[in-house]
């Protein structure tokens, strides 16, 4: 209007990913929508809204639920409800923020049951570049939540049991600093936590008997364990403690020294006594150390004393485990009177040793088979003090037991006959079925020659044929026809096959035959009807 100069604003905005949509075949969408629905991971998408408007076919498989249930926020019915108002607002924080997200919460599956679900969500836009929502997945993580919690729960019961152990327990570094102490260490010796922490252990040693401790890492270097040695510790008030350390050392993949753990007995009261000592030392080296079979010293009272690693690998406990029990908890109720008695016996004298087999329990509730051989030591009073008991596994042997118990058990009820004979070809054996095929009874059968049940003079040949070939170590089939002790024709199937030792040396041969009399008359007669036909 004043005369200046007049123009055009022109904007351009790219359509081409509409168009594009627009213009998609409407089977590509099908496609990729089925393949959503069939995935094997739970897939949800949610609103800009944070309200859910799909699920796939999985997620509602997983739920046993119908899509109209699940819309808008009905998806929240299946969450543990301990887990719902966090698990919300992880998401409505997303929603606000329009940021990935990622939570753990416990959805119901169709039968009932909590499982824990990893989700992660990841906004998306709609084609006109607006907020759309989120589309999210989830992956079933209970096992690995319960090996976690597992773990967690291990780590705490180790944390617990070396911290409130009876014994004082120390470890050292690679340097042979003490990085960790528990309670009673520091009740024994007085010391504070943080007046412990980080200093070398040769600090606290008493000179007399350090032993090379002032090189401490170069003295550990030359062990794999430490096994009751003795030592001096050097009390905060000055007083000093005698103990006996036991100890395992840890080295890394490359053989280098990593950890020392220690468990530190208090032997001050043992040490005055000479006698007291050498009967600790005995039990340590001779009854347990150096013994392949479990063993333990139990008090009359029936509670373990000590215990060997076999004992401990045979019953699946760990030796402290094993302090805390009675006998009675590993004895088979089925034998706990028995085990009363065989300990009762000892006490009264009436023996100086007994051994017996038992049935132990296992750990894990299995049965443990245990030739168990045990004897009182008493004192120069005549006072008993323990007994002291070896228990070898005989599992092997009974298992071997109950299986040969099982196979004479198969062999009897056997429809085929099952003879074994020697190598000169002696019956030694004969089950039920042999006397239904030959009508004799088995008892009248063993010791006499099976060349007896193979037919008359006739059958010489056969019978001269087969044994060439077991003298071979070869295995005979074939069909052997006779009569039976009432003259009747029949015709049996005959296997007879080798038995070896271990060394591979024939030691007997088993005949397994079967009566196919019947069954050769029935083909005799369908061929000859089938001729008459033709």
């Amino acid at each position: 209007g004043d005369g200046g100069s007049c123009g055009m604003v022109i904007t351009f905005r790219n359509l081409t990913e509409k168009r594009l949509a627009a213009d998609a075949p409407a089977g590509s969408r099908d496609f990729y929508l089925k393949a959503l629905d069939e995935s094997p991971t739970l897939i949800w998408r949610s609103g800009h809204n944070g309200r859910c408007d799909y699920f796939n076919n999985t997620w509602l498989r997983f739920t046993g639920r119908h899509l109209d249930q699940e819309l808008g926020d009905g998806w929240l019915e299946n969450l543990h409800p301990d887990d719902v108002s966090r698990s919300n607002e992880i998401h409505g924080n997303a929603v606000r923020k329009r940021q990935p997200f990622e939570m753990e919460f416990r959805l119901r599956r169709y039968d009932g049951k909590y499982r824990w679900i990893l989700c992660s969500g990841r906004p998306f836009d709609e084609l006109d570049g607006g907020f759309g929502g989120f589309v999210c997945s989830g992956h079933d993580i209970t096992e690995r939540r319960l090996v976690e919690d597992s773990l967690r729960q291990g780590e705490k019961r180790f944390r617990d049991l070396y911290e409130q152990a009876p014994l004082g327990c120390h470890s050292l570094d690679s340097e042979g600093r003490i990085v960790a102490v528990n309670k009673s260490w520091l009740n024994l010796f007085g010391y504070a936590r943080e007046e412990v922490i980080g200093r070398d252990f040769s600090e606290f040693v008493s000179p007399g008997t350090r032993l090379g401790l002032d090189e401490h890492p170069q003295w550990l270097n030359t062990l794999n364990e430490l096994q009751g040695i003795e030592l001096e510790i050097l009390c905060k008030d000055q007083s000093r403690v005698s103990v006996a350390v036991y100890g395992v050392v840890i080295r890394d993949g490359q053989g280098r020294l990593k950890l020392v753990n220690c468990i530190l007995q208090n032997i001050t009261e043992h040490r005055r006594d000479k006698e007291a000592l050498r009967e600790s030392e005995e039990r340590f080296r001779s009854a347990f150390h150096h013994a392949a079979v479990g063993m333990a010293l139990v008090s009359p009272e029936g509670r373990f004393l000590q215990v060997n690693r076999s004992l401990c690998e045979m019953l699946g406990y760990s030796e402290q485990e094993l302090f805390h029990l009675p006998w009675r908890a590993i004895a088979d109720s089925r034998e706990r009177d028995v085990d009363r008695d065989y300990f009762q016996r000892l006490l009264d004298g009436e023996a100086q040793a007994k051994k017996a087999e038992h049935r132990c329990l296992h750990k894990s509730g299995s049965e443990v088979w245990v030739q168990m051989s045990s004897s009182l030591l008493r004192d120069s009073d005549g006072h008993p003090l323990y007994f002291v008991s070896q228990f070898q596994s005989i599992n092997e042997r009974m298992q071997a037991e109950q299986d040969r118990a099982l196979l004479a058990t198969a062999a009897e009820q056997s429809v085929e006959s099952i003879v074994m004979i020697d190598c000169d070809g002696i019956i030694r054996y004969a089950n039920f079925a042999f006397e239904q095929i030959h009508g004799c009874r088995r008892e009248d059968a063993i010791g006499q020659h099976f060349r007896v049940f193979l037919g008359d003079d006739s059958a010489e040949p056969l019978y001269l044929a087969l044994w060439e070939s077991l003298s071979r170590g070869e295995t005979w089939h074939g069909n052997i026809s006779d009569k039976n002790r009432q003259g009747q024709a029949r015709e049996l199937t005959t296997s007879i096959s080798p038995i070896r030792d271990p060394a591979g040396k024939v030691i007997h041969y088993v005949i397994t035959q079967r009566d196919v009399t019947q069954e050769r008359l029935m083909e005799r007669q369908l061929r000859q009807a089938q001729k008459m036909e033709a």
